[in-house]
This record gives C-alpha cells, sequence and structure tokens, in this order.
C-alpha cells in the first residue's frame, strides 16, 4: 500500500500545479521564449524569483515539466477515445483517435504548439520527456499493427472472390504481364486474371488460337 503523502508534501504539490498553472497562461500571452522566472514568481505571490527555484531549478526546468505534462495529457485523451473499441472496427477506432488528439489540440493549442510548434530558442529537451513524447506515437503504432494484423482475416471472410475470366486464347496466355508478388492485402486474383483484369475485351476469342479482338468476338 502506498505511503500517504505528509502534509507538507501536499502542500507543495498543491503549489507547484499553481505554478504550472500560471506558467501555461504566460505561454498563452507571451510564447515560451518570453517566459520569465521572476514574472512568474510575482504572479503566484513568490517575493522573488530565488523562492520559485526551490520548485523549479530554472526556466528550461519548468519548461521540460510542462512539456512532460502536455504530452501526457495528449495522449490520454488519445487512450481514452481508443479504449471504448472492442478492437474488430479498426476504421472507427482510427478516427476516434485522431478527432481526440484535434479535439485536444484545439482545447490547448499553446501547449500543442509547446510540443509540436517550432523548437525554444535555447532549449533542449532532457530525456524526461522521452516517455511521455512517445506515448501518443506508440499507440498510433499499434493501432496499425492490429489493423494489420486483422487485415487477412477480415478480407477472406468479407470480400467475396473475383469473378474467374473466360476461355483464353494460347496468345493471351503468353501475353499476360506476370503476377505481382503476393502480399498480406493482395486479392486472390486466378492465374490471368491481370491480364483479364486490365483489358476485359483483349483476350476474348471465338477458338483456341485466334488472335485478340477488341469490342467483340469475330463471327466469321
Amino acid at each position: 500500500m502506498p505511503k500517504a503523502p505528509t502534509p507538507r508534501e501536499r502542500v507543495r504539490a498543491e503549489f507547484t500545479r499553481e505554478i504550472k498553472d500560471a506558467a501555461r497562461r504566460h505561454l498563452a500571452e507571451h510564447g515560451p521564449a518570453g517566459l520569465s522566472m521572476r514574472t512568474l514568481a510575482k504572479d503566484v505571490g513568490l517575493v522573488s524569483a530565488s523562492a520559485l527555484y526551490r520548485y523549479y531549478p530554472g526556466r528550461d526546468a519548468l519548461l521540460t515539466a510542462l512539456i512532460a505534462d502536455a504530452y501526457d495529457a495528449l495522449g490520454g485523451a488519445a487512450d481514452a477515445a481508443a479504449d471504448p473499441f472492442d478492437g474488430t472496427d479498426h476504421a472507427g477506432r482510427w478516427l476516434a483517435v485522431c478527432r481526440a488528439v484535434r479535439d485536444w489540440a484545439l482545447a490547448h493549442p499553446h501547449e500543442f504548439a509547446l510540443v509540436h510548434g517550432s523548437p525554444v530558442p535555447g532549449y533542449t529537451a532532457p530525456e524526461d520527456t522521452t516517455g511521455p513524447g512517445t506515448r501518443l506515437p506508440l499507440l498510433i503504432g499499434r493501432l496499425f499493427q492490429e489493423a494489420a494484423a486483422a487485415a487477412p482475416t477480415a478480407r477472406s471472410a468479407t470480400r467475396p472472390s473475383p469473378p474467374r475470366p473466360g476461355p483464353r486464347s494460347p496468345r493471351c496466355w503468353t501475353g499476360c504481364p506476370p503476377a505481382p508478388p503476393r502480399t498480406w492485402w493482395s486479392p486472390p486474383w486466378p492465374p490471368g486474371a491481370t491480364c483479364w483484369a486490365r483489358s476485359p475485351w483483349s483476350c476474348s476469342a471465338t477458338s483456341p488460337g485466334s488472335p485478340p479482338t477488341r469490342g467483340r468476338t469475330s463471327t466469321t
């Protein structure tokens, strides 16, 4: 069982949230480059910026905390959108995740710009942002992986086989291009169907060995 925080720790955590909320307001008004520790200290009721350094050792540390929070919030919104689906409606789940990401970006434009906009001058993101920053990309990769794994089963269960072509002349069989390599998304075309599909009239013949006709079969 986790240990309950002490009153001092709860006060510190609450004041840390106040600092980050004030910093987000500064981002909206001045952008990341205009984030000032001195101005921020005054906004949260501290006498000087030195008191703020007890919570964050500098502007970069505060930016790192804001970036990690933004990544986590964006990933949480995407996870919440994907969770209700049972894993069979891959298109629906993908659309839900895309809408959730867009909605979060519209609701938090300055935080979205902080993580996906132009780099902040003079700031280099530390490794602390790697975990939160890969949360959404890993989710997207998992969605694609699950959809790809289910594609052959879904295709065979829902897509009927194409009609087999009619009689062919030897000239048609020898003139057909080679079939493309089979992949998991390739339709189950029968032999010679590539030629038939590209030019359905070019392989029609009244008898084996007769030359291909275009548009109609020969009656003479």
